[in-house]
């Protein structure tokens, strides 16, 4: 880096330094964003409760207040029912264990 490169450089972080610290001391400025903050995390809690309290009626646990009919299974027997059924994926899985187990027993 050149002389005057280095000098341009000192210069915009002085200047960021000067902005950064004029910012910080802005009394309005800090109280926007504390407002902005707090609505943020009120936003996200009541997303967080909503999505915790289900609105729409569903009990994912499939018990009381569950929205399903009864007799039909709860969203856990389904997704069990998925994992014990075969796929594609389940050979590669298999071809990717037998590769590193064959790989584990050569010798270093």
């Amino acid at each position: 880096m050149t002389e005057g490169q280095a000098r341009l450089a000192a210069d915009w972080l002085t200047i960021w330094h000067s902005e950064a610290a004029a910012l910080a001391e802005d009394r309005e400025l800090r109280e926007a964003w504390q407002r902005m903050m707090s609505g943020l995390a009120a936003h996200g809690a009541a997303f967080i409760q909503a999505a915790l309290h289900h609105p729409s009626g569903h009990d994912p646990s499939g018990g009381a207040g569950s929205a399903s009919p009864p007799g039909t299974p709860s969203a856990g027997d389904a997704s069990v029912a998925m994992a014990e059924r075969p796929d594609q994926r389940d050979a590669v899985i298999a071809d990717l264990q037998r590769r590193i187990a064959a790989l584990e027993r050569r010798d270093p």
